[in-house]
């Protein structure tokens, strides 16, 4: 199967030759690996595609946390695991990683991310937990945030808002592991 993908600049696309694994249901998938890394000079040069961001729990101090993982319309990625390291506190200053994400696994998280756009993941009736964000910001059309409060908590949340956050753990997983470090 060929699959384009339009990427920032002048009109410049990328074709892949290896088939991408989707779904009718919206759920992430496993990541791919099907081209060389984008030629862009460094991550950043095009604006943010994805930013993953996982904020700790309320009674946390550190107040400048960033994203685990953003992911630019380049498909060049910053990975920073340890941006909320255990207990919310990251190493000073948490590693980062460059590299870049295929664009089938993009494609495919851009499916799932609009797939997820009106989903309710419910909250769970706990307090001063955490939280994950999903952040897909187009180059046209309205941005799409996904956020979840308190995952891995299932109290008062209904079977479908349970299903709604394995899609969105799902998705999240997808972009993360889908990471191919330069």
């Amino acid at each position: 199967m060929v699959r384009a993908l339009r990427l920032a600049g002048a009109g410049v696309v990328v074709l892949s030759l290896v088939s991408c694994t989707t779904t009718t249901t919206g759920a992430a998938t496993a990541p791919c690996v099907d081209e060389p890394r984008p030629n862009s000079t460094s991550p950043g040069d095009t604006p943010p595609l994805f930013t993953l961001t996982t904020t700790p729990n309320g009674w946390e101090t550190r107040i400048d946390l960033g994203p685990t993982l953003v992911v630019y319309a380049d498909l060049q990625a910053v990975s920073t695991p340890g941006a909320v390291g255990s207990g919310g506190v990251p190493p000073t200053p948490p590693e980062r990683f460059d590299g870049y994400l295929p664009s089938c696994t993009v494609e495919q998280a851009i499916a799932d991310t609009e797939a997820l756009r009106t989903t309710d993941f419910g909250e769970p009736g706990i307090t001063d937990q955490g939280g994950q964000t999903v952040d897909y910001t187009p180059q046209t059309g309205d941005p799409i945030k996904l956020y979840i409060y308190a995952p891995g908590f299932d109290e008062y949340i209904t079977a479908e808002q349970r299903a709604a956050r394995d899609r969105f753990e799902a998705l999240n997983t997808l972009l993360a592991t889908g990471f191919v470090p330069n």
